[in-house]
């Protein structure tokens, strides 16, 4: 019994350490793309003045 109480414990540590790694893998993906469509943006804005309103 206290076997497989540890073995459920083991899982559910694993489960949210994976959950929050994935988690951090996403977000920063996230970001990555986000500052890089905003520096895009920005480029395009200063190369063509005329678009900025």
């Amino acid at each position: 019994m206290q076997l497989h109480c540890f073995i459920l414990g083991f899982i559910m540590v694993m489960v949210i350490i994976m959950d929050s790694i994935m988690e951090d893998i996403i977000t920063d993906s996230i970001v990555d793309s986000v500052s890089t469509a905003k520096r895009l943006r920005f480029t395009t804005l200063s190369a063509n003045p005329a678009n900025y309103h």
